[in-house]
């Protein structure tokens, strides 16, 4: 299955898939040579994911006992506690050079700022979830004409032909920037007095 997620900047997207994908690690622990993948357009890029799984395992409101055991910093893997007591991994990447990741076999993959990555990044992604047949989520903000709207438009048919939630492989979920109720509502009112019309149409309505 193929969720994409998008949303206008600070609307708290990359909050909700890191969360997604811890919970999914530790419920569905992977094998010795699986990960549960990472995946950003760029390096710098890919602080942002790792930063916010790290702000997540330390909160004591959602996790009284940490379930991370070590991250390793030379491949960005965090070794976590499964619900089980397993041992289960997530990996996080940039696809800058998606022939990199060739040799990583996936149980499940999130793409953070995904309109942002190449198409063959991409077809990459989805070869290492080829094994396991696992779920690929997608956060971003829009981007133009690329590959995301393709998904979109695949989510709206299935929609239409009536196939049910729980059978789709392909779903589409959108949310406003101001929607996030965690931000402060003046900030976007100030976006709205300095963005144009378009840009913030994109950027905080997420069209």
């Amino acid at each position: 299955d193929i969720t994409v997620a998008q949303a206008g900047i600070r609307g708290g997207k990359t909050h909700v898939g890191a969360f997604k994908q811890i919970i999914r690690a530790i419920h569905d622990p992977c094998e010795l040579d699986e990960t549960h993948l990472v995946g950003s357009p760029t390096y710098p890029m890919s602080r942002v994911p790792i930063d916010k799984i790290f702000k997540l395992l330390y909160d004591k409101s959602i996790f009284p006992i940490c379930p991370l055991i070590k991250f390793h910093r030379s491949t960005r893997t965090f070794a976590l506690h499964s619900m089980g007591g397993d041992i289960t991994r997530i990996t996080v990447v940039s696809l800058h050079d998606p022939d990199r990741i060739r040799g990583i076999k996936a149980k499940s993959a999130w793409l953070d700022e995904g309109a942002y990555i190449s198409r063959e990044a991409f077809d990459i992604v989805q070869g290492r979830l080829a094994d396991c047949n696992g779920p690929l989520d997608i956060t971003t903000t829009p981007a133009g004409y690329n590959f995301i709207h393709d998904l979109y438009e695949k989510a709206i048919e299935e929609r239409d032909e009536g196939i049910p939630l729980n059978q789709r492989t392909h779903r589409f979920i959108h949310w406003a920037s101001f929607e996030n109720t965690f931000v402060k509502e003046a900030g976007f009112k100030r976006l709205m007095a300095g963005f144009d019309a378009r840009t913030y149409a994109q950027e905080v309505k997420a069209l």
